[in-house]
């Protein structure tokens, strides 16, 4: 097993009768694709992306069956990336069977799942796999091979494409990882391969083909979070401060937010220019904020109970900052005494 997160993985499914089918592609076009953030994975300075049909069964929470079906069909158009230094995974599209996995995942992962009529059959080592479109009965994808029983090497490029425990996924703001732990692989070659497909539309891969097959795995997974968890920089030694933060520590119930002082030595390596101690300074992937918009940024991370405060991104940001500079110019007033705060989220 692949060393796992500290902790029990909540979610656990099995994949079965896996086809890895790869391309290579223009590093450099492919990089057009990609969402900001995101850089592409080279393997020997080529960019790959790959198709891989699969059955899932037996999704469940904390080993308890979910009211996900027990088994349906899945393809995918993935690629290879790398975020804030880490490598991973890039899902161009998702396609299931399943209309109520589509609405699902796309809900909690944020990943780009459609819905597809597919048929699967694997008949005396005869793969065949038939995609289309719910509307219409036209074929979109067709995958037809023949599993050999001889084992396919683990050679470098087999490690590049399958040893991937990350996945990226980027909602309308932020790049979020998701995390994947499996046995190790035990494929098979794949022979006499027959592909058509109109999931490689634009992308202008190399006619070369390499592919495996693998007939079953155990995986779990953990829940999404942000690839950078955002770090707020407050005066520790400002009681109003010291509020807000405690305040901020119970409504982060994900535990996505960390925190760190402007006097620390975490605010010595993301800014050069003293701090200005009447802000609020949060860093995030996208960028650096300060102020109101700091404020307002924090929203993303927080509970969907917060969502009243969005009302607030309707009032222009010079008014925002005014009221800001408002409070803290008669923070010095404040009768409040700062606390120390002792938290795993707390940076020094």
């Amino acid at each position: 097993m692949k060393k796992k997160a500290p902790g029990t993985p909540p979610l656990s499914m099995v994949w079965e009768d896996l086809m890895f089918i790869n391309f290579s592609i223009d590093p450099d076009r492919l990089q057009k694709m990609l969402p900001q953030g995101m850089e592409v994975d080279l393997f020997e300075k080529k960019a790959f992306i790959t198709i891989a049909p699969l059955t899932m069964k037996g999704f469940a929470f904390k080993k308890i069956s979910t009211f996900f079906n027990p088994s349906f069909y899945e393809c995918n158009l993935r690629t290879y990336v790398h975020v804030h230094g880490k490598a991973g995974v890039y899902f161009f599209s998702l396609d299931a069977a399943s209309l109520f996995e589509v609405l699902g995942a796309r809900a909690l992962f944020h990943l780009n799942y459609r819905y597809r009529k597919i048929r699967f059959s694997l008949k005396k080592e005869l793969f065949r796999f038939e995609m289309s479109r719910a509307t219409s009965r036209k074929e979109t994808t067709l995958i037809e091979a023949k599993i050999a029983k001889e084992k396919q090497p683990h050679d470098p490029l087999t490690s590049f494409i399958s040893d991937r425990s990350s996945y990226f996924v980027k909602n309308k703001t932020h790049i979020y990882e998701g995390k994947v732990f499996h046995a190790p692989w035990k494929f098979q070659k794949v022979q006499e391969l027959k592909l058509q497909t109109d999931l490689l539309k634009g992308y202008k891969t190399a006619p070369e083909i390499s592919a495996m097959y693998a007939k079953h795995t155990v995986v779990e997974a953990d829940f999404i979070q942000p690839s950078f968890n955002p770090i707020l920089f407050y005066d520790q030694n400002c009681g109003l401060c010291s509020l807000a933060v405690r305040s901020l520590m119970v409504l982060d119930l994900y535990k996505y937010l960390r925190f760190a002082p402007l006097e620390g030595e975490t605010y010595a390596k993301f800014f050069k220019a003293p701090p200005k101690k009447d802000r609020l300074y949060l860093v995030e992937d996208t960028g650096k904020s300060d102020g109101a918009i700091a404020l307002l940024n924090l929203l993303d991370y927080l509970p969907w109970f917060t969502g009243i405060f969005t009302i607030f991104k309707m009032v222009p940001v010079k008014t925002l900052q005014r009221w800001y500079d408002w409070v803290a110019s008669r923070r010095k007033h404040c009768p409040l005494k700062p606390k120390q705060l002792k938290d795993d989220r707390c940076l020094p």
